[in-house]
This record gives structure tokens, sequence and C-alpha cells, in this order.
């Protein structure tokens, strides 16, 4: 074989392996690149709570796109006061999680049955 043919083969493999690593499965709504602040920080390097802020994201998105503009506003008011309060957990990721959760239960009884 073609010692350049492997070499390209070899580069074709570490590309795909790059590009499968790029992107955790259970990212977070937001670029843990840029995360600010210690409770970004764990819910970057916790799985279950990325998974459950990529969840809270998709069904805030959800209710969104279902309210009125008076709605949404309040919503996103709404959104806003509920980040403080996350925040207020710091890096206790105990207390992270049973925020999420709450406010996870809140938004699908808002949208009901899918």
């Amino acid at each position: 074989m073609n010692p350049l043919s492997i070499l390209q083969r070899a580069l074709f493999a570490l590309a795909l392996l790059g590009a499968n690593c790029a992107q955790p499965v259970d990212a977070a709504s937001f670029n843990c690149a840029q995360a600010s602040g210690c409770t970004e920080a764990v819910i970057c390097e916790t799985p279950q709570l990325s998974r459950l802020d990529s969840r809270m994201a998709r069904l805030y998105g959800a209710l969104q796109d279902s309210s009125s503009l008076g709605g949404a506003t309040r919503l996103l008011g709404s959104q806003r006061a509920w980040l403080e309060s996350r925040d207020s957990c710091g890096c206790n990721a105990n207390c992270l999680v049973s925020k999420y959760e709450s406010r996870i239960r809140l938004f699908e009884d808002a949208l009901g049955p899918e």
C-alpha cells in the first residue's frame, strides 16, 4: 500500500474522531467554553445537569412559541428571575438539580400533554 494512502486514511480517521468528540451528547443549552461562574461550570461538568439544562431550554422555547406577545414577555421576566434563583445555588449540584426539576415540571404542566 502507498505510504501516502496510509497517511491519508489515518488523517481521515482522526478527523472523524475529532468531529464525533467536538459536541458532547448531553450539552448544556449554552456554550460551556464561555461558562461564567461556578453555577455554569457545574452545569457543564455534570451530565445530569447538562441534560436538565437542555431539556428546560427546549421547554422554554416551546412555551415562548405558544405564548402571546404579553405572555412571552412575562415568561422572559419569570425566566430571568428563575436564573437568579438558580445561580443562588452556586456550586451545589443537588440544589441545581432541584431547581431544574421544579422548573421543568412547571413548564411541562403549562404545556400540557404532548
